[in-house]
């Protein structure tokens, strides 16, 4: 076996094995960082929609992945006008983003930021109706099935070819005869997991170790084989008055590599941050 190999096998042992808290990432991104530097500039954003009403939707598990990302690296999500969007900054070419566009206009937020940016590299984290609740999946390129914040980035940046981190929402629940589909699509999206909150973040968990490994190893092949999720095991559906997710990230401003970007290039365009 070559020693590219051993080492990613290695690091893929000690990513699964990782307690995900706060700060916990550190270390293992500072053991990393001469590996981290040689990579390619990369943005990793999740989708959602901004506000509390929304916070803990089924359509913001975009959201709640990036926060619990950036708890665990021990980064705070700065509020960007410039780019309508909480982002922080974890080494001067790994951005990770909230766009604060509403879920319909996202693309016009990721295309300011990799525009700024020179960017090229994306990895997105979505809501994914098409999979069962609790899957997790990494696609490369293809459609948007249908997703609103997807059909929005492939318009704004004009192509498909970037990384999906798909979160599978999809449930059997009753539903209303009189209800249109649409309507009840609509409903469901922007509802509440039904899945206690101690279940939700051990999946949200097992999607940012996904998301630790990629920002170190740029291996796709990798990714999707040793992170994929195709149904996780003994999901029991609790009540859909869940508590809220709440994150226990140290307050304090700490960055793991470089500052945040605070003061940003007035020159470049200012969104307005509005959407559907």
């Amino acid at each position: 076996m070559s020693a590219r190999k051993t080492n990613i096998k290695h690091l893929i042992s000690t990513i699964k094995s990782l307690p995900i808290t706060a700060l916990s990432a550190r270390s293992l991104l500072v053991e990393y960082l001469p590996q981290i530097r040689e990579q390619e500039p990369l943005l990793i954003a999740g989708l959602g929609n901004p506000g509390d009403k929304y916070a803990q939707n089924r359509h913001n598990i975009g959201f709640i992945i990036i926060d619990r990302l950036c708890e665990c690296l021990g980064i705070t999500l700065e509020t960007s006008s410039k780019f309508c969007a909480h982002i922080a900054t974890l080494t001067p070419h790994i951005h990770i983003a909230k766009p604060q566009t509403f879920m319909n206009l996202s693309g016009s937020s990721i295309a300011t930021i990799t525009s700024f940016y020179k960017i090229n590299q994306l990895c997105i984290a979505h809501d994914e109706l098409d999979l069962p609740l609790g899957a997790i999946r990494y696609k490369l390129g293809g459609s948007s099935g249908g997703h609103n914040g997807l059909k929005s980035i492939d318009s704004e940046l004009n192509r498909q070819d970037y990384i999906r981190l798909r979160f599978g929402i999809k449930e059997n629940l009753p539903q209303a005869a009189q209800t249109p589909k649409h309507k009840q699509v609509i409903d469901f999206v922007l509802g509440d997991f039904s899945l206690p909150k101690e279940q939700l973040l051990e999946l949200v968990d097992e999607s940012v170790r996904g998301l630790l490994f990629f920002i170190i190893e740029r291996d796709f092949a990798a990714l999707q084989s040793h992170f994929t999720i195709s149904k996780p095991k003994d999901l029991s559906q609790g009540s859909s008055k869940q508590s809220t997710l709440e994150s226990k990230a140290d307050s304090s401003d700490h960055t793991l590599i470089s500052p945040l970007e605070s003061k940003l290039d007035s020159s470049s365009p200012t969104l307005a941050c509005k959407g559907d």
